[in-house]
């Protein structure tokens, strides 16, 4: 068993359907959780004894605006890894949702927590150099993005994406979930974990959001031009190496291989973007297909007399380069 996930000691199997005994040690929790008024040494004594489903009571069991923040949850829990069993309990076990907090903040909340799970290290900077922090498992990874909580999962935002970047340097490069948690938290993973969590996946998830699955698609190879055409024009960044500090960021080049294997016609921004901007050709792709996808912008740049503007890197660019010039 990971050393993340620690065995739920409240909840005890004495044969009995394990979703009764999980919400029947869960329910007691709920005044002390979701009521503001019990002192606060009771409610963390309670959760900590039970070892009870945190997270579906504080996001499906309260009425109103939530009394708590990332902060508050991680505390209540006893730390990441508590979390962690909570949240895989609710992603399970969580379907009572006739009461709710309002479901923006509920939304919001869950999406910070599992982004932190995601990205947090498990133990911070410490003397012993032999127990180096590391993050969570693939595997588990891979479980909290699908099931009940799939539907949150999304792409970063460019300004997401820059906060990611600014914690990591702020931490020095360990973000433990106590860092993470005190300072601005984005409710999205950064877009290399999320490519984690997307390779990783053996089929499309129907429940995430359609944005994520058809990058998944990309990333597959499984799409058609029309489909990776599609989420360029609605979310161009999600393709994109937004790491990059350029004002036109070139197509990350983990996507490259699945958007010339689409097959149909790319739309002729994407084209540009990938042959104007810098992007890495990476080993697998054949020059000729890179040139072939890209066919409607090459003659564009041709006619205008603007073939010089072709500027494409990585160990496929000669070849790409060379087919270039013997089109002229």
């Amino acid at each position: 068993m990971s050393s993340w996930i620690q065995p739920n000691r409240g909840c005890q199997t004495d044969g009995s359907d394990p979703k009764r005994l999980a919400a029947k040690n869960a329910m007691p929790l709920v005044p002390f959780v979701v009521r503001p008024g019990a002192p606060r040494s009771v409610r963390v004594r309670t959760l900590r004894s039970q070892r009870c489903p945190l997270v579906p009571i504080v996001a499906f069991a309260h009425n109103g605006p939530l009394p708590f923040s990332g902060v508050d949850v991680l505390r209540l829990a006893g730390g990441p890894a508590a979390l962690l069993e909570a949240l895989l309990w609710a992603r399970d076990w969580s379907t009572e949702r006739r009461s709710t907090a309002p479901a923006q903040a509920r939304t919001h909340l869950l999406q910070q927590l599992l982004a932190l799970l995601s990205c947090c290290c498990r133990n911070p900077i410490g003397t012993d150099v032999s127990n180096e922090p590391t993050r969570l498992p693939l595997h588990q990874l891979v479980l909290l993005w699908t099931g009940s909580f799939g539907c949150l999962l999304k792409a970063a935002s460019p300004a997401q994406e820059k906060v990611w970047r600014k914690r990591h340097a702020e931490s020095g490069g360990v973000m433990s979930a106590e860092f993470l948690v005190r300072g601005e938290l984005p409710p999205a993973l950064p877009q290399a974990r999320l490519c984690e969590v997307l390779q990783r996946v053996a089929e499309v998830q129907a429940d995430w959001p359609m944005e994520v699955r058809l990058l998944w698609r990309v990333l597959h190879s499984r799409s058609t031009a029309r489909e990776v055409s599609k989420l360029w024009m609605a979310a161009p960044y999600t393709m994109q190496d937004i790491s990059s500090e350029v004002e036109s960021a070139p197509v990350h080049e983990m996507f490259i291989p699945g958007i010339i294997a689409a097959s149909g016609t790319l739309s002729r921004s994407l084209q540009k973007c990938l042959l104007c901007t810098g992007c890495q050709v990476p080993p697998g792709v054949s020059p000729a297909s890179f040139v072939a996808a890209c066919a409607d912008a090459l003659n564009e740049l041709r006619n205008a007399d603007q073939l010089r503007q072709v500027r494409v890197q990585g160990p496929g660019a000669a070849a790409v380069q060379r087919l270039v010039q013997e089109e002229t």
